[in-house]
């Protein structure tokens, strides 16, 4: 169970970093770059694949 708790938590903060670095008062070109790297990485898009198949999975577990 402890697992469990760790890796929330650790979801949690990589969250509250990246929404931070998001709203950050940035120049403008290092925000493009950014948002282009986050739009258009493979390795971001396989992270939201996992991410949709892993949530929609413990939904079904769940019931909900």
């Amino acid at each position: 169970m402890t697992l469990y708790y760790s890796l929330t938590f650790a979801l949690l903060v990589f969250e509250m970093v990246l929404f931070v670095a998001l709203i950050m008062p940035l120049p403008h070109s290092v925000k493009r770059k950014m948002f282009n790297f986050i739009s258009e990485s493979v390795l971001i898009a396989k992270l939201q694949y996992g991410l949709k198949v892993g949530l929609s999975r413990a939904r079904q577990m769940w019931g909900y």
